[in-house]
């Protein structure tokens, strides 16, 4: 059986909350997905309560920009340059398993978003808000 969505998971926590929590986390980055202009994604697995959840993530190009703004020259330099190939949509970069120390590593403040369907799929991402070094946390 499949993880459970993270964000389904803190919605239905939530519920009736006027204000829903937010959060600031470490992220690495697996994978960036642009999904359309000025929207980015990246997903993978969080632990939770000793349970293993699928976690999406969603930004604009702000907070991209600013994610590279954060990272070491030798990645905000390739990051950049790989998002000036991108001529459709979606397109997706992932960092391979053999370059682990590639894979960019983020600090995020986050709040729940709004319900998505992919495919059969329904989902509620976490809103990336801003961006700040992982020392930082």
């Amino acid at each position: 059986m499949p993880p459970r969505d993270f964000g389904m998971f803190m919605y239905e926590q939530q519920k009736g909350s006027k204000n829903p929590q937010a959060f600031r986390m470490h992220w690495v980055f697996y994978n960036i997905v642009f999904k359309e202009p000025n929207l980015y994604l990246t997903y993978g697995t969080t632990e939770f309560n000793g349970e293993t959840f699928e976690i999406m993530l969603e930004f604009d190009d702000a907070i991209y920009n600013k994610i590279l703004t954060l990272l070491p020259q030798k990645q905000n330099v390739a990051l950049r340059a790989l998002a000036l190939e991108v001529k459709s949509y979606p397109s997706q970069i992932d960092f391979d398993d053999d370059y682990p120390e590639f894979r960019p590593q983020i600090g995020l403040d986050v709040k729940l978003g709004e319900f998505r369907k992919l495919g059969d799929k329904k989902y509620v991402p976490f809103v990336v808000n801003d961006a700040v070094r992982p020392e930082d946390l």
